[in-house]
C-alpha cells in the first residue's frame, strides 16, 4: 500500500459517454480470451505518478485548466508500444500537436511531475499482445476502420483506488 497520504494518479482526457461505451465494447471484442483492463476509456496524457499533496495538485490543475482552449481531434492512427515481453496496441491522434502543447504546458506548470518527454498521448485498445500475434491483431483492428472524433474540452485526474482499479477522480474544464 502506498501509505495514507500518497496516492497514484494519472492525467488524461475522459471520453464522452457514447464514445466511452464504444471503446469499452471494442476493447471487450478485441480482448476476447485476454485479460481485460477495466480502466475507464480515456486518452492518456501523463502516465501514472505518485503525489502526496492532493490539495496542491487539484488547485494547480484547476488554475492551469482555466488557461486552456478546447480543440477537436481525430483518433484513427494505429500504433504500438513495445515492451520486453509484449506489445500494447493504441490509437493515436492524427494531429498530435495540441496534445503535445498540453503536455509541455503541464510539465512547465508541474515541474515535479516525472519526466515522460518521450511519452505519446494515446487511447489504449489492447494490452499484453504477444509479438507473434501482433500482425494478426493489427490487421483485425485495421479492418474495423476505427475513427474516433472528439472535442477535447477538459482534463481528468484519475486516481488508483483499492484494490488497484483506476477511477475518474476530478474533471478540470477548459475555459474556452
Amino acid at each position: 500500500m502506498l501509505g495514507s497520504s500518497s496516492f497514484e494518479y494519472f492525467i488524461g482526457i475522459s471520453l464522452p459517454i457514447q464514445e466511452s461505451r464504444f471503446v469499452l465494447q471494442l476493447k471487450q471484442y478485441l480482448s476476447a480470451g485476454r485479460h481485460l483492463n477495466l480502466t475507464p476509456a480515456h486518452i492518456t496524457l501523463w502516465p501514472p505518478f505518485l503525489s502526496n499533496n492532493q490539495v496542491l495538485l487539484i488547485a494547480g490543475l484547476t488554475k492551469w485548466s482555466q488557461k486552456q482552449k478546447s480543440f477537436k481531434s481525430v483518433f484513427e492512427k494505429i500504433a504500438v508500444f513495445k515492451q520486453t515481453k509484449y506489445v500494447t496496441l493504441v490509437l493515436e491522434p492524427n494531429k498530435s500537436e495540441p496534445f503535445k502543447l498540453l503536455k509541455i504546458s503541464l510539465g512547465q506548470t508541474f515541474p515535479r511531475l516525472p519526466d515522460f518527454s518521450n511519452f505519446r498521448p494515446h487511447l489504449t485498445l489492447i494490452n499484453h499482445i504477444d509479438y507473434q500475434k501482433l500482425d494478426q491483431v493489427k490487421s483485425q483492428v485495421r479492418a474495423l476502420q476505427i475513427k474516433l472524433k472528439l472535442k477535447v474540452k477538459a482534463l481528468t485526474l484519475y486516481r488508483r483506488q483499492p484494490p488497484g482499479r483506476w477511477q475518474e477522480y476530478q474533471s478540470f474544464p477548459f475555459k474556452i
